[in-house]
């Protein structure tokens, strides 16, 4: 709960930010160098016109300085401008309006250039054969580091990131900037807006982790083979399902997983194996929609953690 009463306390101090913005939109201007490019987000517009990094963020409608002449642009998406000037990154949040500056000592790379929360850039500093990983993060304007033990892999999604190690999953929340750790790898790594997941094929088990939390959930049982099913999931979805073991040959049901909560629920309801099945994962709910009407509509809300079921025979959807 601590960690959830944090992500609270941000949400609101967003807020206030929002609300003491300035009451009406205002022009506001900067030299302006035909010979250099302009980038911009829905969040923040940015240039360079010779003599250093200038951005202008949507909140504080003003430009600010970011970085003196010679610097060069290594992300730009979402709420986060990033620049190099010698060695050294100096990141920026459109949120809060300020920037944070982390010397780096080896070969710099950048890790993706996405509409995110937060950026990402690999340190190869000696002694270090897989680098550090440095991530600056718009919602607290700081930077924090992972070493990795070995070589990595990365996903990431809006607000989340995921680093597996041969042993070890690492969960990215930019809301506290933190890692934590799951000492298990898996397989089939993917994230959502809100989430990480990684099937644990030896437990036939899926372990999500939730950047709202800051805590990893293992399922319940699929079943043996459930992973063949896969994970219900959309990049754009804060929520996921898979299919789960009841301990029958002809029948299963479905297990959710909301970061909002950060725990896996069980539908009560029970599908049988013969049937045909429609399963989508949409904003903040997943919907199983079957062909025997005696289990014709399963849907689960993210926002409460709790499965919604409706049967019986004529049942249609309509998406108007």
């Amino acid at each position: 709960m601590p960690h959830f009463h944090r992500i609270a306390a941000l949400l609101l101090s967003i807020v206030s930010l929002l609300a003491s913005a300035a009451p009406a939109a205002q022009w506001t201007s900067t030299p302006y160098n035909p010979a250099k490019p302009i980038t911009a987000t829905d969040w923040y517009v940015a240039h360079d016109a010779g003599t250093g990094f200038r951005v202008c963020s949507a909140i504080a409608q003003q430009w600010t300085p970011l970085a003196g002449a010679g610097a060069t642009l290594r992300h730009s998406g979402g709420m986060v401008l990033a620049v190099q000037q010698g060695n050294s990154i100096h990141a920026w949040s459109a949120l809060s309006n300020t920037a944070a500056v982390q010397p780096m000592v080896g070969l710099i790379s950048s890790q993706f250039n996405s509409a995110t929360s937060f950026c990402m850039f690999r340190d190869l500093a000696p002694g270090t054969p897989a680098g550090v990983i440095w991530t600056f993060s718009a919602y607290t304007s700081t930077w924090t580091s992972i070493t990795p033990a070995a070589a990595w892999t990365l996903e990431y999604g809006t607000n989340v990131a995921l680093i597996q190690t041969a042993g070890q999953s690492h969960g990215y929340s930019p809301y506290t900037n933190q890692w934590t750790t799951l000492d298990a790898a898996g397989s089939a790594p993917y994230c959502g807006t809100e989430y990480a997941a990684v099937n644990l094929a030896g437990q036939s088990r899926y372990a999500a982790f939730s950047a709202l939390r800051g805590t990893w959930s293992l399922s319940p049982p699929y079943p043996s083979a459930g992973s063949a099913f896969g994970l219900i999931n959309s990049p754009t979805a804060t929520v996921c399902a898979i299919r789960t073991e009841i301990g029958s040959s002809t029948q299963h049901s479905y297990s959710a997983y909301s970061p909002f909560t950060g725990q896996w629920a069980t539908s009560p309801l029970v599908h049988p194996n013969v049937s045909s099945k429609q399963m989508t994962a949409l904003g903040h709910g997943v919907r199983i929609m079957d062909s025997d009407t005696s289990a014709r509509f399963d849907y689960f809300a993210g926002g409460t953690g709790q499965w919604h079921t409706l049967t019986g025979p004529n049942l249609t959807e309509d998406n108007g």
